[in-house]
């Protein structure tokens, strides 16, 4: 029945018509007992809005380097947050994390986990006309940490003020950060 009150109304209408009819109602009072049975469903089903405004799917088409631009086949260009990885001339840029892994490594192993996955992501800022964000594939595995854990890309906790990066508490005996630990 709340199914019918939600998507047709008008049902409602003129089964309180019909009852009426054979109860000897008159129509105004099961117009009225139709009307209040549709607020009331209309307000348990009401939810308050959720901001999702900065979640998206990114469906990877291309990586560039071990920490982003990861391409997106929804055209957008995806920073992962709160990581540095090597650049691909294996340099590492003034005041940025530097770690021991190459960059051509770190390329290899972020195009490992993400290549061709559909990806679950929460917008943190924009760096350089890219999106930064926390990314999650399908299985839970959280991107960002992935990298740290591997030892591909260090943490710069200078873009992670809340400490989300491989937060405790992940599956697997804190081997992988997952989506669900951040619910």
């Amino acid at each position: 029945m709340r199914f019918m009150t939600v998507r047709f109304p008008f049902l409602i209408l003129i089964m309180a018509s019909l009852i009426g009819a054979c109860t000897g109602e008159t129509s105004s009072s099961a117009q009225a007992v139709a009307a209040r049975s549709t607020a009331q469903t209309t307000a348990q089903t009401t939810a308050q809005p959720i901001d999702i405004s900065n979640r998206f799917t990114c469906h990877v088409t291309r990586v560039h380097d071990g920490d982003g631009p990861i391409h997106c086949a929804e055209g957008m260009k995806i920073r992962l947050t709160a990581i540095a990885a090597r650049e691909l001339d294996e340099s590492c840029r003034p005041g940025h994390p530097c770690p021991a892994a190459s960059g051509a490594a770190a390329k290899a192993r972020l195009t490992a986990l993400a290549d061709r996955q559909r990806l679950s992501c929460e917008q943190t800022g924009i760096s350089y006309g890219r999106v930064t964000a926390w990314c999650w594939r399908a299985d839970g595995l959280e991107l960002g940490c992935a990298m740290v854990r591997s030892g591909h890309a260090l943490p710069w906790p200078k873009y992670d003020p809340d400490d989300r990066l491989c937060r405790a508490g992940s599956v697997a005996a804190g081997t992988i950060n997952t989506y669900a630990d951040r619910r």
